[in-house]
């Protein structure tokens, strides 16, 4: 509840954080002041309270002792995510907590090996600084992440802040690299979409080639499927409008032989002004006789600890970084542009979605047309509808198990494109200050800066539109190093940390 009359003003600013109440200037009687206080009061407010700053140095201190624990012997593959920026700027526990959870995600959806990625917190870091072992983060070729691959990442780095302390420098040669912590925002953005999204994973840049990694012979499959031979290999099911494709699409599924999962392939078409690119005509491919002839493909396979991993294709089985507008959309997101990764975990927040299956519909059709015997009875071993959307519940359902295995509850959103869009959000003048790891008297200085440079016509642009509808996230990444350099006297040339400075121990 919120405090009573007396010494409302402070108390109400003080404890939940908003701006004074003046109800003395309202001039209002006893019995309207307690008629407002309950009108008030009936809301549900949570308390706050003034958060510490956490400063660049502190952290790296927490960092140093949190090493201590770690036996030396692995102590160059620990490294660290931070989102003090978000701590610092007023961002609630809550929404933090969503974005760890994004990072958590998204790392176990980078790696190749059995297990979720483990991630613990730093102490006394507020729950805002995090730990990530890269043994856990295996790419397809099962070669743990190390320092090669870590340097690859922050290499792309705009937000690197040297702190000069003694912990940073042993830290520093103990993991090779000054970089041994990076921003939790920044990283979701990089890591989310290509080229890293690729890289890291070693994800093959042909269709045959991610069929060799993954055991599994569409053609093969196909083939046996139409024969009736032997247990349905290839589940599939096809619609003349999907939801991202105004047009035709084929969707089907193949078991992954190596672990417990699926391999689903979808087959994109252009305008079904084409007879070859109408399913209804053509619903035989991608191979064989008079086959479908198809402009692209959306991939989702399990990987081996159950999460999943996306691929873009075109028509003749090359890796896309984007998909063509023309074929496909995401009308459901920010931006309708489907970019692999960071799109795919947006769309599929849980997991395979629910398509309309139409080519049943046409069977009559197909067997008075030019349809021998033969093909009908390959389409009907094909296509079969009920059989195909048991396996998507499946598939759905194990991969929500993991999901809440990560989240650790239900949730109907993807905390890797919240993450993501966060980060892409206008930068305010408050949230640019945390971002440089400017305490207030930092963000006075800030000010004072703005006013020494006011001259300079990008600084002077800067400062209106931080103070106003914030600067885009491009523009401020672009001005990131440059604030950096002209505030550098913000940084202290020692640390109060160094003075009780002791050695690692020998674990």
């Amino acid at each position: 509840m919120p405090p009573k009359a007396s010494g409302w003003k402070k108390a109400y600013s003080q404890k939940y954080l908003v701006e004074q109440v003046d109800l003395e200037g309202l001039q209002l009687t006893k019995e309207e002041e307690g008629r407002l206080i309950r009108y008030l009061g009936s809301f549900k407010y949570v308390e706050k309270t003034r958060r510490s700053f956490l400063s660049q140095e502190e952290i790296i201190n927490h960092i140093y002792k949190d090493l201590a624990n770690v036996r030396q012997d692995i102590r160059r593959h620990m490294r660290y995510v931070s989102f003090s920026n978000f701590y610092n700027s007023g961002i609630s526990d809550e929404k933090i907590n969503i974005f760890k959870i994004g990072i958590k995600k998204l790392l176990s959806s980078l790696t190749w090996g059995p297990q979720i990625v483990k991630i613990t917190e730093v102490e006394n870091t507020f729950g805002s600084v995090l730990k990530i072992d890269l043994r856990y983060l295996v790419d397809t070729q099962k070669r743990c992440w190390d320092m090669h691959t870590w340097d690859r990442i922050t290499k792309h780095n705009p937000y690197y802040i040297h702190t000069p302390t003694k912990a940073h420098k042993v830290l520093s040669s103990i993991f090779q690299t000054d970089q041994y912590i990076v921003r939790g925002d920044w990283l979701a953005f990089a890591l989310s979409q290509p080229p890293l999204y690729h890289d890291l994973q070693k994800l093959p840049k042909k269709l045959e080639h991610l069929e060799i990694l993954l055991g599994i012979n569409i053609r093969e499959n196909i083939i046996k499927t139409e024969r009736a031979s032997g247990p349905r290999l290839v589940h599939r099911g096809g619609t003349t409008n999907s939801g991202v494709s105004d047009n035709h699409r084929i969707i089907e599924r193949h078991n992954l032989p190596n672990w417990k999962g699926a391999f689903w392939i979808s087959y994109d078409f252009l305008s079904p002004s084409d007879p070859k690119k109408d399913i209804r005509k053509h619903p035989f491919g991608p191979h064989g006789k008079d086959p479908f002839e198809h402009d692209g493909g959306e991939i989702i396979f399990n990987l081996p600890n159950g999460l999943q991993s996306y691929l873009l294709i075109d028509s003749k089985g090359n890796r896309i970084d984007v998909a063509p507008t023309e074929i496909v959309q995401n009308k459901g997101g920010n931006d309708a542009i489907i970019t692999n990764g960071i799109s795919c975990f947006e769309c599929h927040t849980e997991g395979m979605r629910d398509m309309k299956f139409e080519m049943r519909n046409y069977a009559s059709s197909f067997v008075n047309s030019s349809f021998t015997k033969a093909d009908s009875l390959k389409f009907l071993h094909l296509y079969a509808p009920d059989k195909t959307r048991v396996r998507m519940e499946y598939d759905k359902i194990r991969y929500l198990e993991k999901l809440k295995f990560i989240h650790g509850r239900d949730i109907t959103y993807d905390p890797i494109s919240t993450l993501v869009n966060e980060f892409n959000k206008r930068v305010s003048f408050r949230s640019a200050a945390a971002e440089l790891n400017l305490t207030e008297n930092g963000q006075r200085s800030l000010f004072e800066l703005f006013e020494r440079l006011s001259s300079l016509n990008d600084f002077g642009s800067l400062q209106t539109q931080l103070n106003q509808n914030g600067l885009s996230r491009e523009n401020f990444i672009h001005d990131f190093s440059l604030l950096r350099k002209h505030l550098h006297f913000l940084s202290p040339t020692f640390s109060i940390y160094d003075y009780d400075f002791e050695p690692l121990p020998q674990l």
